[in-house]
């Protein structure tokens, strides 16, 4: 999932950092570091929200109870 993702990227950036030291860590680079992750945490919480709206709509249609089903079933079947 996105949120696994996320978490990833945190990660490994972060151990990249520990490992390799090749850049030294600079206020501007944490500010840059944080509004990539903020970013990317916005991006998947709208791609939920999204993903969350399009099933409500096919939740949200209306249904047939079993009852009422067999009952249609059983009226359309010759004597």
């Amino acid at each position: 999932t996105t949120v696994v993702g996320v978490i990833k990227a945190i990660f490994v950036t972060v151990a990249g950092f520990f490992t390799f030291k090749g850049q030294p860590l600079t206020p501007l680079l944490i500010l840059g570091m944080c509004f990539n992750t903020a970013g990317a945490i916005y991006y998947s919480y709208i791609k939920y929200e999204d993903k969350k709206s399009r099933m409500n709509d096919y939740v949200s249609l209306p249904r047939k109870s079993l009852d009422a089903a067999e009952r249609e079933k059983s009226s359309k079947q010759p004597l």
